[in-house]
């Protein structure tokens, strides 16, 4: 595992950016300039509002800090209710937890496939037991 990390060196992850407006948000564009430039960091930014990731990124605004740095961009669809039913029931396995009958159903029908609710159901379930999933009963 750590032969991996070396490979890729550190990492440093920053979600929903889009919430980063005014003047923080343009100081902490000029701070992950900075450390694009002249740092071996890798960067990544997340958001589920791709339109205002772009907006803050400066894709199109040359007189934005990031402008014209390179970027890979990852969009994550909705799952099919196959894919979350088996994302759920592999991340319950992988943590040791037998969901309850019927919440698999019950989240793949109500979820519609976003990947961030899917995430956010198996996490509260982790942190809260049963009763991180209480509001998936209804």
């Amino acid at each position: 595992m750590f032969r991996k990390l070396k490979k890729y060196g550190v990492v440093l992850a920053f979600d929903e950016v889009q919430y980063l407006r005014g003047p923080v948000g343009s100081e902490f564009a000029g701070i992950i300039t900075h450390l694009y430039d002249y740092s071996e960091l890798r960067i990544v930014v997340t958001s589920s509002e791709v339109g205002l990731l772009h907006d803050y990124l400066g894709v199109n605004d040359p007189n934005a800090p990031l402008y014209g740095r390179y970027f890979h961009e990852i969009k994550l669809n909705r799952f099919t209710p196959e894919q979350s039913g088996e994302v759920l029931i592999k991340g319950f396995k992988q943590v040791g937890i037998s969901p309850p009958e019927g919440i698999i159903e019950n989240a793949v029908s109500k979820l519609d496939g976003i990947v961030g609710w899917l995430g956010i159901l198996g996490e509260r379930r982790l942190k809260e037991g049963s009763r991180g999933i209480l509001w998936m009963k209804s």
